[in-house]
């Protein structure tokens, strides 16, 4: 596989994963698809009880509502592979490619992401002495790392995506 090159500018191109094992007795849900735009690195997530076709392409909907998505770069999940996730790419117009078997850092940006999220969430769950969905804490841990300065841009994700000012207020 040749080499992406940096995006150089926003859903030029957007990376998709899955995390796995979530769940417990209160949800039937147990994955975490996952789709970063590699220029901006924010995240948009997706809870669901399968990885199906239907769950990748509502994932790339509530995405690209705004934006058009030009190259994604996946796994090969059987969901992603099927005739009726490519029927949809190719009317949206959007170009995959997937990365080796048993090779996760072919898609390193989505790989770091996914270990950041995991450990947020686990941190999460574990920190209430009450219980909350893991969906509800998924979804917040995400909001929360859009709104978190990047290493590598210097900026939040949300910035960059929308100009959102995210300015922090230490607490004591």
């Amino acid at each position: 596989m040749s080499h992406l090159g940096p995006a150089t500018k926003p859903f030029q191109i957007c990376s998709i994963d899955t995390i796995g094992g979530f769940g417990g007795s209160r949800s039937t849900k147990r994955y975490l698809h996952l789709l970063s735009d590699h220029f901006t690195r924010y995240a948009y997530v997706l809870t669901s009880s399968t990885q199906n076709a239907n769950d990748f392409i509502k994932l790339i909907r509530n995405c690209a509502e705004t934006d058009d998505i030009e190259l994604i770069l996946s796994d090969q999940y059987p969901g992603i592979n099927s005739k009726e996730f490519k029927r949809f790419l190719d009317e949206k117009k959007i170009a995959i490619i997937f990365t080796s078997v048993n090779s996760p850092f072919s898609n390193g940006l989505n790989e770091r992401l996914n270990q950041t999220l995991v450990n947020k969430i686990r941190c999460k769950i574990n920190e209430h002495d009450t219980r909350i969905a893991w969906t509800t804490i998924a979804h917040d841990c995400v909001n929360k790392y859009n709104d978190t300065e990047h290493t590598v841009t210097g900026y939040a994700p949300s910035y960059l995506l929308y100009g959102k000012d995210v300015t922090f207020c230490l607490m004591s």
